[in-house]
């Protein structure tokens, strides 16, 4: 009995041990767990859990829809989100659209259907871009440098008017200036029309194409100059030197801008957050106070990647 007691006080120690390394195992791997799990929630992909910080970039190309994109982001920071938005600014259309294609940005506001239309027709990388709501009427305006211009009327003969250089908007326009007297486009226009289907251009004007950003900066060796009026607010312009604007009651759905995302990612939930904290009063609010002519079309409800489905239908079948 001694003997066994003896052994018993000599095995204890080493089983008690046993289990202490045992349990000191099991404790180091569900350390190692925990961290996974720590670093898991520290990854930036979308469609991440609600926990984890999602870095999203959008795509712009005027100051003052960077403004207004720089409200969206800090609200989604107040509001205790997961995302943070990093607004990017671009000089031209079809760099802020390749981005969005490469992977570069998640997201750009900027463009019309049919330039996005004539973009996926023509972009070689093989993922299109899609709208996945509509956010305001950029509307257009007319514009001279020259004080004794202040009405159609006063447009002197052979004025050189400058214009977007792309063929999605040189058809707005042309359109716009259509709708004002400016000039008269054939019954049979196309779409998309060019100068070539004027049929009365009783001015004689002569139309010099360039990028929207440069217009203003072109303006004192012009006429005129035709765009959307954030362009000219941007280079210290008012809506007030406009000639005329266009009436946004007339714009087609097609016409809104629209913001863009690949087409995979439609139906992306971070997106969509994005999306829904754009489409609020506060930005409304936001917005009108630094763009006297803000026009925003996101209440009216309409669907617009179906308008871009139906605007591809419509132009196939032409």
């Amino acid at each position: 009995m001694k003997f066994r007691k003896l052994l018993w006080l000599i095995i204890l120690p080493f089983l008690v041990a046993c289990g202490l390394t045992a349990g000191s195992g099991d404790a180091s791997e569900s350390s190692t767990v925990s961290d996974k799990t720590t670093s898991s929630s520290e990854t930036n992909d979308i469609g991440s859990t609600s926990d984890e910080v999602v870095n999203l970039k959008v795509g712009v190309v005027s100051s003052i829809t960077e403004d207004i994109w720089q409200n969206v982001a800090d609200r989604l920071e107040e509001n205790g989100t997961n995302i943070n938005l990093e607004v990017v600014l671009f000089s031209d259309f079809a760099t802020a659209n390749t981005a969005l294609v490469e992977g570069d940005i998640d997201l750009n506001n900027f463009q019309y259907i049919p330039f996005m239309y004539t973009f996926n027709q023509e972009q070689t990388q093989g993922q299109e871009i899609r709208p996945i709501a509509f956010t305001l009427v950029s509307r257009l305006g007319l514009f001279s440098s020259d004080d004794a211009i202040d009405s159609l009327e006063d447009i002197p003969d052979n004025a050189a008017l400058g214009m977007n250089d792309d063929a999605v908007r040189i058809g707005y326009i042309m359109n716009f200036l259509d709708a004002n007297g400016v000039i008269t486009l054939a019954d049979d226009a196309s779409t998309i029309p060019t100068e070539d289907e004027i049929v009365e251009n009783p001015k004689i004007i002569q139309f010099n194409y360039m990028p929207a950003a440069q217009l203003p900066r072109a303006l004192p060796d012009l006429d005129l100059a035709v765009s959307a009026v954030s362009y000219f607010v941007d280079a210290g312009m008012t809506v007030d030197d406009a000639i005329i604007l266009e009436d946004p009651e007339q714009t087609p759905p097609e016409y809104f801008l629209s913001i863009a995302v690949r087409e995979d990612e439609l139906d992306d939930p971070n997106l969509q957050t994005v999306v829904d904290t754009y489409m609020t009063p506060e930005t409304d609010e936001y917005a009108a106070s630094i763009n006297p002519i803000y026009t925003p079309v996101w209440q009216l409800g309409i669907d617009a990647n179906q308008t871009y489905e139906d605007y591809t239908v419509e132009l196939e079948n032409q």
